[in-house]
């Protein structure tokens, strides 16, 4: 007799059964509360008010956390846009803040400007404005270099200085470029006054900073804070012009001369702008007197 083979009918396992449950009784009890919200309040029987009393708590639940997330997105959304404008106001503020730079640059170097002109017109000579370029670290000289160079009208032995007073003098030149000759050189010289006394002695470079006035009489009055200006004997600089003050004088108990020391007038290092002194014309070979009267035939 055969024998017959039963196949077991499979069954959900009892948590699909509670997870489809779960659905049934969410989605369910949504549409409910729905169907009971759309209801006139004249219509509603116990039933429909019961639902609403037992939903109103969820309903209160689902609508703060509706709020707070849809708060917490937008203010995300807002900080990104603030973050984002911040960083173009912090862009526009550094441009702002270059141009301010830029316009307080120009205003500096038209007052530089405006006082070489206000000495150039009080020096009486053709004068050539040039810009330093560089310093020249490599040469046997205290030098700096400008952008004017013999196309430009420099020429060898030319004076330069600033509206704060004496700089040097044109070493050498090129056709765009010339190197100055800085009075703090040993191997500068200039023929210079004690403005006060009016003793006379010649300013040389001590290769520093300082400078030192040689061939000062023992006898010569000089002190402290004294000026020491251009004598305009050498025919280079013209007279009048600032080359420091007297910082430290010594008087040896024996000797002809006293030693004399000087802080330049221009902070050589900082030096942007300066201008070239044409030297004066040479003196006439001779002299002419009025004419002489005719002789007698």
């Amino acid at each position: 007799m055969p024998v017959l083979m039963l196949t077991p009918i499979s069954r959900p396992a009892p948590r699909r059964w509670l997870r489809v449950l779960s659905a049934l009784l969410l989605i369910g009890g949504t549409l409910t509360i729905f169907y009971v919200n759309a209801k006139h309040p004249q219509d509603l029987n116990a039933f429909d008010r019961t639902v609403l009393t037992l939903s109103a708590p969820l309903q209160r639940m689902a609508t703060q956390a509706f709020r707070w997330a849809d708060g917490v997105w937008f203010e995300y959304v807002a900080l990104v846009d603030v973050g984002r404008e911040n960083t173009q106001l912090r862009s526009h503020v550094q441009q702002m803040q270059n141009r301010l730079n830029q316009l307080r640059e120009v205003d500096l170097e038209n007052q530089r400007l405006r006082k070489l002109l206000d000495f150039t017109e009080q020096s009486g000579r053709p004068f050539r404005t040039a810009r330093v370029v560089g310093y020249d670290p490599t040469s046997h000289y205290r030098t700096l270099r400008i952008d004017r160079g013999l196309e430009g009208g420099a020429v060898k032995g030319m004076a330069v200085a600033t509206a704060q007073g004496v700089i040097g003098r044109v070493l050498r030149c090129w056709s765009q470029y010339s190197d100055v000759l800085l009075i703090t050189d040993p191997q500068s010289g200039v023929d210079a006054l004690v403005q006060r006394t009016r003793a006379r002695g010649t300013v040389e470079g001590m290769g520093s900073a300082a400078l030192r006035m040689k061939y000062l009489l023992r006898l010569d009055e000089v002190q402290e804070g004294d000026l020491v200006v251009t004598s305009g004997f050498d025919s280079v600089f013209p007279g009048g012009l600032l080359v420091g003050t007297v910082s430290n004088l010594r008087k040896r108990p024996s000797g002809v001369f006293q030693e004399v020391q000087i802080v330049p007038a221009v902070d050589l290092s900082r030096v942007e702008e300066v201008v070239l002194l044409e030297s004066p014309p040479p003196p006439a070979a001779e002299l002419e007197g009025p004419p002489r009267p005719a002789e007698d035939p």
